[in-house]
């Protein structure tokens, strides 16, 4: 018996089907047993095995080989010893017709029409443009709009995400990176009006992106119609800097061009999500870290009000000290300019630009290098009137229901944001003392664990309890703790992490498993969606959770039971709130309710 060949070829992605005499890749990796086949992920591939023809749908196999047609003609005739009967049995094999086409679907919107792809549970339009790129002279100014097309766009893909330092290598980034992603349950009709859940995702400001946060797997099959997107970040997306503020010419000038972003993404997806089968008076805003404080500020922002109809902001921490651009009384160069200033100097190899013109032609990379720890917001005068608590504290937000919360140990995250101890302690001023004794028992541990610890809290889970005292006086509220920690990290994990609600909030208790160890995932996912659909996270199943009151926060606290407590981090909290009232001359909240009515 002769030998007997063992090879594949695979069909390329443009629905091409090539024979052995024009095989495009020819792989010989295969063994007597199965074809190691190796070609791309999702590839269909013809194996021809032994002289049988099989078709087999490959999800991900690493590429060792390719070859050209020359070559693989070459390598079938003679390399393997590949004549005879065999070789003509192969050759008289039929070419399998083409699979059929990925199912699509045409919606319009102001700018052109898209074509989207069913996957799975989800119809998706990807990297529609929202905004002109913010390239060459547009660097550092609002987002513009973007040109309209006339025939069908492909959105069946991510764009490019915005520059930033590190990122997987196969990520392809780009300064032309305003772009929003929508994916709609399958079979949704244009006049389906169903609730829309508009994503700010998380980083810092100086990472992270929309495609990274696109889960349209855990909200898709749930009736929900999911919207993420891009915005600038680090200095591209937030920077004073004198010669900016001398171009605006004593006009106010913005400078959180990246929450301009936000806003033209908001607006976009209100004008055009009807078109996809979404209700634009039915849209909920959703963040975490980053993102929570960008739901928080929208809510602030001139411009947004009417462009949702609730928010839910997750770690958001809008409490944490901003730097000012607006002019100084004494004529000091403010903050935030300073600050942006010596930015760019790093940025421009130690050199201060003569101009504007300089300054746009700096390389993102340079630029990207300059950053030191987490990015902030600025307060401008324009996007940021003023501290954001004491903008709630006064009632300049847009009223609308609310849902906030942290974790018990946001503090994770410390080692990433910049801050150092010493900044930490000198936040509480006088009052440093009394804050280590009420973190005691984590100052026992470590003086890492204690610092951590007061970040966190004074961070993110301070910033939710602050907005809600205020709010809660004109619109329903809901405040919520996470506690829980997996099992076998119990131990050793003092809570849950910076970022965890997320997990358990989209995969938690979707395995008997989870549900066993007394994961919370499930319960919060009922509560989610009742509000993301009606504003009110009751109406399910679960506990009742009362809305909160400027004098009494509700927390809906979820660890291995989930229940409602009035305590939560008390003690903490108020002194918390006297330290950051005597630092901004917060109005009180008896005060503010008086002047409200």
């Amino acid at each position: 018996m002769g030998y007997m060949p063992q090879f594949c070829i695979s069909r390329r992605r443009k629905n091409r089907w090539f024979t052995p005499a024009a095989a495009q890749g020819l792989d010989l990796s295969c063994s007597q047993a199965r074809c190691a086949l190796a070609f791309g992920a999702k590839d269909e591939t013809v194996a021809v095995l032994n002289g049988s023809l099989w078709v087999k749908s490959m999800l991900s196999f690493r590429r060792l080989n390719r070859m050209g047609s020359v070559g693989a003609i070459a390598l079938m005739a003679g390399f393997v010893g590949f004549s005879g009967p065999v070789a003509a049995q192969v050759a008289a094999q039929p070419v399998p017709a083409a699979p059929p086409a990925p199912v699509t679907v045409v919606r319009s919107t102001e700018l052109g029409p898209v074509r989207g792809v069913v996957k799975g549970p989800s119809v998706n339009f990807l990297a529609i443009p929202y905004a002109a790129p913010p390239v060459g002279p547009l660097r550092w100014k609002p987002p513009q709009p973007a040109s309209v097309w006339t025939t069908e766009r492909l959105a069946e893909a991510f764009g490019p995400v915005c520059p930033q330092a590190g990122g997987a290598p196969s990520t392809p980034q780009s300064e032309d990176c305003l772009t929003l992603n929508i994916s709609v349950p399958t079979g949704t009709t244009p006049d389906a009006k169903l609730p829309v859940l508009f994503r700010i995702h998380g980083g810092g400001y100086i990472a992270g992106s929309g495609p990274s946060e696109h889960s349209a797997e855990v909200w898709n099959p749930e009736g929900v119609i999911l919207v993420t997107f891009n915005y600038r970040l680090g200095p591209l997306g937030f920077l004073a800097h004198p010669l900016l503020m001398a171009e605006a010419a004593g006009k106010p000038q913005p400078v959180n061009f990246a929450l301009l972003d936000m806003k033209a993404a908001l607006e976009w997806t209100h004008r055009n999500i009807a078109a996809f089968g979404g209700d634009p008076a039915n849209l909920t805003l959703t963040g975490v870290s980053a993102g929570g404080e960008g739901v928080q500020l929208l809510q602030l922002m001139p411009g947004t009000e009417g462009l949702f109809a609730r928010a839910i902001s997750s770690s958001g921490y809008t409490a944490w000290p901003l730097p000012r651009s607006t002019a100084t009384a004494d004529g000091t160069l403010a903050e935030a300019v300073r600050l942006g200033d010596e930015t760019i100097v790093r940025a421009n190899s130690g050199k201060e630009p003569t101009s504007l013109d300089q300054m746009r032609a700096i390389e993102v990379k340079a630029i990207l290098s300059s950053i030191k720890g987490f990015q902030l917001p600025v307060i401008d005068g324009v996007t940021l009137l003023d501290d954001p608590v004491t903008l709630f504290a006064k009632g300049a937000d847009h009223p609308v229901p609310v849902m906030t919360g942290g974790n018990s140990y946001e503090g994770s995250v410390f080692p990433s944001s910049g801050v150092t101890p010493e900044a930490v302690v000198s936040l509480v001023g006088d009052q440093a003392p009394a804050m280590k004794a009420l973190y005691a028992d984590d100052f026992a541990v470590s003086e890492a664990r204690g610092i951590s610890r007061m970040f966190g809290d004074m961070r993110y889970v301070f910033s939710s309890a602050a907005m809600v005292s205020s709010v809660s006086r004109r619109q329903p509220s809901y405040l919520y703790y996470v506690t829980y920690v997996d099992p076998d990290r119990r131990a050793t994990q003092p809570g849950t992490y910076h970022g965890g609600e997320t997990f358990l909030l989209q995969w938690g208790g979707r395995t008997p498993a989870s549900l066993a160890a007394g994961n919370p995932g499930k319960t919060m996912r009922g509560y989610w969606l009742n509000f993301i659909k009606t504003g009110d996270p009751n109406g399910g199943t679960e506990p009742l959770w009362p809305k909160s009151t400027p004098d009494q926060p509700h927390w809906m606290v979820f660890g291995e039971t989930v229940a409602v407590r009035d305590d939560v981090l008390a003690d903490k909290m108020a002194l918390l709130r006297k330290i950051h009232s005597a630092r901004f001359n917060v109005p009180s909240q008896t005060a503010a309710a008086n002047k409200s009515r």
